[in-house]
């Protein structure tokens, strides 16, 4: 049983316990009072005593007060109109106090929903920006670099390439360039070695070196053309 109801119930109890209260205070008439009910007025003449038992009537005069002391149904009718009022007003500020919870329930569940898409998004935006890092530092570690010192080393041993024919040059650079598989450590030196001397040499012996390795070693040939965009001079 809820709260509601429970009241409602004890309202629904208070209001027929008055009304019996009512009803039988206004219908117990009232009981004759007696000569040893009043001690002081045993002595008074029995003229005047006969008069006291006179109907109203006899006086001439309409009764004025008798049912003074007690509720007219007029009184009853407007206790039982107050006590239902209360009851519509008790029960309208339940209705409202509903209505507010049932707002106030929508507003926590969007609350705790926009919490939950931010919390996702954090962790999405967290794995993004750790994957940017990942590959920012994979392309550090792909850069070629070339130093002011060996700088102009590579232009000679690119000058003599110029002027060597493209199909031998494209042979010792095919060379250098499996010497990785044999030997990591030092076939990774003479790979980089390989694109910073293409790196140097003129475009037009270049093309001709890199066209002689694709029908050598076409793999190599990609690769080569894609890592040579990574040298940087320091």
């Amino acid at each position: 049983m809820s709260k509601k109801q429970l009241i409602l119930i004890v309202m629904a109890g208070l209001i027929s316990f008055g009304g019996s209260f009512v009803f039988g205070w206004m219908t117990t008439e009232p009981e004759a009072a007696t000569a040893q009910d009043y001690p002081d007025f045993q002595d008074v003449p029995e003229s005047l005593d006969r008069d006291a038992h006179m109907e109203p009537e006899q006086f001439g005069e309409p009764v004025v007060g008798q049912v003074e002391g007690r509720m007219s149904e007029r009184q009853v009718e407007d206790l039982i109109y107050d006590l239902r009022r209360k009851i519509e007003e008790y029960e309208q500020k339940m209705e409202r106090l509903d209505t507010e919870k049932r707002r106030f329930d929508v507003t926590k569940e969007s609350m705790r929903e926009d919490i939950e898409y931010l919390d996702d998004l954090r962790v999405e935006l967290a794995s993004s920006v750790a994957d940017l890092r990942r590959q920012r530092d994979e392309l550090e570690k792909s850069r070629i670099r070339v130093s002011e010192k060996e700088r102009e080393n590579l232009r000679a041993i690119a000058q003599s390439y110029d002027r060597m024919d493209a199909q031998s040059a494209a042979s010792i650079f095919i060379n250098m360039a499996q010497m990785r598989e044999t030997s990591p450590q030092i076939g990774q030196e003479s790979f980089e070695d390989v694109l910073k001397i293409l790196h140097y040499m003129t475009d037009r012996t270049k093309a001709q070196v890199l066209a002689q390795i694709v029908d050598k070693e076409p793999q190599l040939a990609a690769v080569l053309s894609s890592k040579l965009k990574r040298i940087e001079e320091e």
